[in-house]
């Protein structure tokens, strides 16, 4: 009898053994890979951030600002930054306009990635949350990205209000760019969901 129950535990402890051991495959196969308009997407906030058109602060930075009363910027600001480095009016106005330009241009890229999902007949058409998710974070990048130009201006009209004005209206092109990223959030949403249900 005792030899039998020592069988027993014995098959008991090597069941429990075998379902403790998982292969790696099971664990790591719910791990997605990043699409390339995620990719995309992400790309043009890292870029904006390096470029310093727009700012980022972490929330450990800000609570301690907070907490101690700090009186001290916690990051400078794209306007501030310009008015500093570029004192003459000249300098200043190409500055603001090639930075347009050239934030204008990535997100030009990250629509035309964007496009590629919205097309029914390719094979990249398949979308997911973190992609919608990521796209939308582009275009507040985008907006921010865009006030911080606007500041920029504003200073250069204090300095030089006729070159302000030629620099304001390439403004029209970033704008121009993030209404079609407007646009392309919200057909990206509504792909992602899927049609709605019909209504009996």
């Amino acid at each position: 009898m005792r030899f039998l129950c020592s069988l027993g535990a014995a098959a008991l402890l090597s069941a429990c053994a075998t379902v403790k051991v998982q292969p790696a495959s099971m664990t790591t196969s719910f791990v997605q890979a990043e699409s390339e308009l995620s990719k995309s997407a992400k790309s043009y906030i890292s870029d904006a951030e390096a470029e310093g058109w727009i700012t980022t602060t972490s929330p450990l930075a800000f609570f301690q600002s907070k907490l101690y009363g700090s009186e001290e910027q916690v990051s400078e600001t794209y306007a501030s930054h310009v008015a500093e480095n570029y004192r003459m009016p000249v300098a200043l106005g190409e500055k603001i306009s090639s930075d347009i330009l050239k934030a204008s241009e990535g997100l030009s890229k990250v629509n035309d990635d964007a496009a590629v999902y919205l097309d029914a007949d390719t094979t990249k058409s398949s979308l997911v949350r973190s992609d919608v998710v990521a796209f939308e974070s582009t275009l507040i990048a985008a907006q921010k990205v865009r006030k911080s130009f606007s500041e920029a201006c504003k200073v250069l009209r204090e300095r030089a209000p006729m070159r302000a004005e030629d620099v304001e209206k390439t403004l029209a092109v970033l704008d121009d760019e993030i209404e079609a990223t407007r646009r392309m959030a919200d057909a990206i949403a509504v792909q992602w969901r899927g049609p709605a249900p019909a209504v009996s």
